[in-house]
């Protein structure tokens, strides 16, 4: 673990675009406990975060693999589902989305009408 306080870096509002920047300029591993709050502002990509954060989990690929397992498992936003998918592991190198396959086509087999029309 770092001495370094991680508490100045977590996102607290949409405009928050300079804490990604002190975030990816930090570096991994050093912030690895910041990549949940990384995946938080990519709920909704129209907030001027959205982008910055989520180019950056989409540069880290593999580390981001524990959090978004648990979005696409676990959490009933089907909009961030899609961000966490088309935005960020899509952009991943194919041996690490491949990591995600089975969650994936379970997504995709049991998917609403809605979702199935997006």
């Amino acid at each position: 673990m770092s001495d370094i306080d991680l508490s100045e870096y977590y996102i607290q509002d949409k405009g928050d675009i300079h804490k990604v920047w002190a975030i990816q300029k930090l570096g991994y591993p050093l912030n690895r406990e910041l990549i949940p709050n990384l995946f938080d502002w990519i709920r909704d990509m129209n907030w001027p975060v959205a982008w910055p954060a989520a180019n950056y989990l989409a540069q880290l690929g593999e580390p981001c693999l524990r959090e978004i397992r648990r979005i696409l498992t676990t959490v009933q936003e089907p909009d961030w589902q899609h961000n966490c998918i088309y935005d960020v592991a899509s952009k991943w190198p194919v041996p690490v989305l491949g990591q995600l396959k089975s969650i994936l086509v379970d997504l995709r087999d049991n998917a609403t009408d809605t979702q199935k029309s997006e």
